[in-house]
C-alpha cells in the first residue's frame, strides 16, 4: 500500500495495481489519490486506505494501521513511520519502479506500478 501511494503521488497517475517483484504477487486498488487526500480499497482484502494532509505529508489508515508518509518531490523519494509496529521506513521512486527500505528488517523491496 505504500508502494502504491507514493508511486501514484510522485508521477504515476494511472496505476491501478503495485506489483511485489520478491513475492510476485499483484495487490489492485480503486479509488482517488490526490495531494491532500486518499480513499482507496484494497480489492483484494476489501480494506479501506484513507488519509488527509497536505501535497509533502499524509496521515494514512490501513483498516486500523496508522501510518504517516513524507513526500519530496524534487528527487522522488519519501520516508514514513508505520505506528502499529513501531517500524520507520523510507523510500524512491523511479518511473514505474518504487524501492521501499524497512529500517527493522534492514531490506530493500522493490515493487512496479
Amino acid at each position: 500500500m505504500i508502494a502504491f501511494v507514493a508511486g501514484k503521488l510522485m508521477g504515476n497517475q494511472d496505476a491501478r495495481r503495485v506489483f511485489d517483484v520478491a513475492l510476485g504477487a499483484s495487490t489492485d486498488f480503486s479509488g482517488n489519490i490526490s495531494p491532500g487526500g486518499v480513499f482507496l480499497l484494497d480489492l483484494r482484502t476489501k480494506q479501506r486506505v484513507v488519509g488527509h494532509g497536505t501535497p509533502d505529508s499524509l496521515s494514512l489508515a490501513y483498516g486500523t494501521n496508522p501510518v504517516t508518509l513524507s513526500f519530496r518531490e524534487t528527487d522522488k523519494t519519501f520516508e514514513g513511520y508505520d505506528t502499529e509496529s513501531n517500524v520507520s521506513f523510507s523510500g524512491s521512486v523511479l518511473g514505474r519502479s518504487v524501492t521501499l527500505f524497512d529500517e527493522d528488517e534492514r531490506k530493500h523491496f522493490v515493487f512496479e506500478l
